[in-house]
């Protein structure tokens, strides 16, 4: 509670962007900062809280309780309580009711295959990609404390945490960009559930 933000700690030095809004948060919230003519970085709303963000995020199962409970139920008050489906790769919606953390790491079934961090704006490869792109390689945490160089398109494609039982994800869009699935971010079945390595545990949707 005593750190100051914004704190470079949570920067990747590849960052550019990020980095300069931190550099000066005044010019940011002026419209003045480098790199900020896109619009997507205008102060607009969440966008403001932009200069004292992080360039890593959390997957949310390691925060949200009831990603990871009754993953197969259908009516089940866990369902309903999770947070719901992101309109963008950056924003989500909680509800009223959701459980946030704190999370077990116990309740992890397979530490060497579930995501813990990842870049949010990967910049190691190309510059501006989001987390979730296709040829976006860049590092990941796993629960067993590994770190791997992995490109998002060999990740399960995740699921729609309040339809545990539906096989079509959806996709979320930035910006101009073409649609991606939200994958390791939203893993099927929360901590209990596989990103890489090996197939989407079972929660009860169809399988082949």
């Amino acid at each position: 509670m005593t750190d100051t933000l914004p704190d470079p700690i949570v920067h990747c030095p590849e960052d550019r962007l990020l980095i300069g809004f931190a550099r000066d948060p005044i010019a940011f919230t002026n419209g003045e900062a480098d790199g900020q003519s896109a619009t997507a970085f205008q102060p607009r709303g969440a966008n403001t809280a932009l200069p004292y963000s992080a360039s890593y995020q959390s997957t949310v199962s390691s925060f949200d309780v009831n990603q990871s409970r009754d993953i197969s139920g259908t009516g089940a008050s866990r369902v309903v309580q999770r947070r719901l489906w992101p309109l963008t790769t950056f924003v989500t919606f909680p509800v009223d009711s959701a459980e946030l953390g704190p999370t077990r790491v116990r309740t992890v079934t397979y530490p060497a295959n579930k995501v813990h961090m990842s870049d949010l704006t990967p910049g190691h490869i190309r510059q501006g990609d989001a987390y979730n792109y296709d040829g976006a390689r860049h590092p990941m945490l796993f629960f067993d404390a590994s770190v791997r160089v992995l490109d998002p398109v060999d990740s399960n494609p995740g699921w729609l945490p309040n339809a545990p039982q539906e096989t079509d994800v959806r996709k979320v869009v930035n910006r101009d960009e073409p649609p991606f699935p939200v994958r390791f971010n939203w893993t099927r079945g929360g901590l209990r559930g596989i990103d890489f390595g090996s197939a989407e545990i079972d929660t009860g949707q169809p399988r082949d």
